[in-house]
């Protein structure tokens, strides 16, 4: 029987880099991502969108020079901005310029892009790509100016400059009087070993203050005593810029490389590092501005952020004027959507073999009623099944649904779930992600359908303290994992629990569990329904998770904690009867007087809390209550109600 890893079109075992990380510009790397690039119609559209936009300012002076790009986390945004980058720059890649990867293999068979692009690459572009949380130094978060910081750091690094901005001014400095590179050779000539380069060292370069100092005398670049009093100054003061001086400080650049050169800031994650600080909007709207000014669209800025621009708004709005300059700037704007990621993922990952194709096919045209008859909810949503034989093909060994629900669960982790506001590098890309998920049922037989459990395994090793914690503990219970398995039942009962727990539209229901787990084309349903109940119970009672209605919810640590010092509690059941009892009829919720509509309504129930105490006690018990008879309505009496009931009707 044939397994799932022959399936498919392309090795599933071939590193295809889920997770797209800046600085990974390797031959190898780049020739593997210029080739495996799947550009989509709507990809089509957003590249049109963006070249369109940038040709303008080609030999056309203007202070419109940003892009943002936003979309959900895993919807190919930052791979776009990777790609992008990779066009901008152009550079020869195994023999071939970058753009041949997509205009020679018919990628964009569209000749009005093919003619943007080619204009967009006529003229001299650098490019510095980078995530912006992971370029921002530790005191970020107390620093107003942190993203002048991150694009000044960048900058420096892209002209070989050190990221450390006080020796970069130097270094600018000494490139400025044509010593920079005479400075570098009369550090290294001082070495008394090794003749370890500047560049090697200069992070440093605190402790190497004679070593500079004969450094630049010995370069011709200033005498003994400039020299001590430059390093003297070197070491003690604060290097401070603002925008304005950072613009002139790439308008100065550019100015040099002349030919309408054009330098480009790629910044991913904007949006989540910028969250609702409004100092740090007002410091990327004044870094666009300043840019915009100076270089007039000869320095772009494209970022990426989960949300669009009308939704950072939002965060602003007591900051509506200052905002709407920024937005002037990001005038091209590039939505990436749901579709986008779901067609990669089929076209790059999940393509079939041929004959495998029509085995699939085969499968569906005799299982498609008990298939979808499997896949069962019992929330409202309608969720995707498989609408016919072309789609189960294209998905399998997954099933529809499982795409939207995972971009769902993703952006829920992230938020609640993750150690961070995000995963930074270790962050799973959707096509990362079902390529994992792939893997671990790679030698199954044709048949077996990937459970969404199986999406847990990739996103455990990036969760917050609280939740993985449990997870821990679980894997050590002896009742939970009784075999001590890698990734035992129970663990995946608890593992989509954890899931779905922050998404809000998906009710953790004994029904909808059971769909999740469904691992095969043949699944007897009922009997997997057993099996969930059974794990359902055991973590239950091991404190993993708790029922609230109909609906199960994973516990954090914290949340087990709080839960273990209420089951300690001792309650007395009679306590409880008789609280509830009291609130009901004292809360109005249930009147407290009742006629008994024979006899000639003669009889009248009524609570009285003068017998609160006993008579609630009885309640419970014998339902004994005070009988209030309006012929006597002056001489309380209490009675049995079963009793006088019985001897009313005699």
């Amino acid at each position: 029987m044939i397994q799932i890893k022959d399936i498919f079109a392309k090795d599933i075992n071939r590193d295809i880099r889920g997770v797209i990380k800046i600085g990974q510009d390797s031959d190898d790397i780049k020739q593997q991502e210029l080739e495996e690039y799947v550009v989509t119609d709507e990809l089509k559209r957003n590249f049109t969108r963006f070249f369109d936009a940038y040709d303008k300012s080609i030999n056309n002076p203007t202070d419109e020079m940003g892009a943002w790009i936003s979309g959900f986390f895993g919807s190919g945004k930052s791979h776009f901005l990777k790609i992008l980058s990779y066009l901008l720059e152009n550079d020869t890649v195994k023999g071939r310029q970058a753009i041949d990867y997509f205009l020679q293999d018919g990628k964009f068979d569209d000749d009005h892009l093919a003619d943007a692009i080619n204009k967009a690459t006529s003229v001299p572009t650098e490019v510095a790509l980078f995530n912006i949380d992971s370029k921002a130094d530790s005191n970020a978060a107390n620093n107003d100016n942190s993203i002048l910081d991150v694009f000044l750091k960048v900058f420096n690094e892209q002209l070989g400059y050190s990221p450390i901005a006080v020796v970069a001014d130097m270094e600018r400095w000494l490139d400025s009087v044509g010593k920079y590179e005479a400075f570098k050779q009369a550090f290294a000539d001082l070495a008394t070993t090794d003749h370890s380069s500047w560049v090697e060292l200069r992070k440093n370069y605190a402790l190497m203050s004679t070593k500079i100092k004969t450094a630049l005398v010995n370069c011709g670049a200033l005498d003994e005593t400039d020299a001590n009093n430059y390093v003297q100054t070197l070491l003690t003061k604060k290097f401070s810029i603002d925008a304005t001086a950072f613009a002139k400080l790439v308008k100065d650049y550019l100015d040099k490389k002349g030919n309408d050169a054009h330098f480009v800031f790629l910044a991913d994650e904007v949006g989540q590092f910028i969250g609702d600080n409004n100092s740090r909007m007002l410091n990327l709207q004044t870094i666009v501005e300043q840019l915009g000014v100076q270089c007039q669209g000869r320095a772009w800025v494209v970022v990426t952020s989960q949300q669009q621009m009308d939704e950072v708004a939002s965060n602003f709005s007591k900051y509506e004027r200052d905002f709407s300059k920024i937005q002037g700037r990001f005038n091209t704007l590039i939505n990436m959507s749901s579709a986008n990621a779901d067609e990669v993922i089929r076209k790059r990952l999940l393509t079939k073999k041929p004959l495998v194709s029509d085995q699939l096919a085969d499968i569906y045209s005799q299982e498609q009623y008990s298939i979808n008859n499997k896949i069962n909810f019992s929330d409202a949503i309608k969720r995707q099944k498989f609408d016919n034989a072309q789609e189960f093909v294209e998905n399998y060994p997954f099933i529809p649904y499982q795409f939207s629900l995972l971009k769902e669960v993703l952006t829920a982790v992230r938020q609640h779930g993750a150690n961070g506001s995000h995963m930074s590098d270790g962050e799973r890309s959707m096509l990362g992600t079902f390529q994992e998920a792939t893997k671990r049922y790679e030698n199954d037989e044709l048949g077996r359908l990937v459970p969404f459990s199986a999406f847990f395994i990739g996103m455990k090793e990036f969760l917050s303290h609280d939740h993985q914690v449990v997870f821990d503990r679980a894997q050590t219970d002896r009742y939970v994992n009784k075999n001590n398995e890698d990734y035992c039942f129970n663990i995946q009962v608890l593992a989509v629990l954890f899931m779905v727990r922050y998404v809000d539209n998906y009710p953790s229901t004994l029904e909808n569990i059971v769909t999740l787990l469904l691992d095969s084309v043949d699944q007897d349903r009922q009997a997997l329904t057993a099996e969930v109940k059974d794990a359902l119970n055991v973590l239950m009672r091991q404190n993993y998770i708790q029922k609230k209605l109909d609906t199960y919810q994973f516990l954090t640590d914290s949340e087990r904690e709080v839960n273990e010092a209420i089951n300690a509690i001792e309650v007395d059941d009679r306590k409880v009867a008789q609280k509830i009892g009291s609130y009901l009829l004292t809360s109005n919720l249930i009147d407290a007087k009742y006629t008994y509509p024979h006899m000639k309504n003669q009889y009248i129930f009524e609570f009285n809390e003068y017998i609160d105490e006993m008579g609630l006690n009885r309640l419970s018990n014998n339902l004994n209550i005070q009988i209030i008879s309006p012929l006597i309505a002056d001489n309380y009496r209490e009675i049995d109600f079963k009793q006088k009931a019985m001897d009313g009707k005699n």
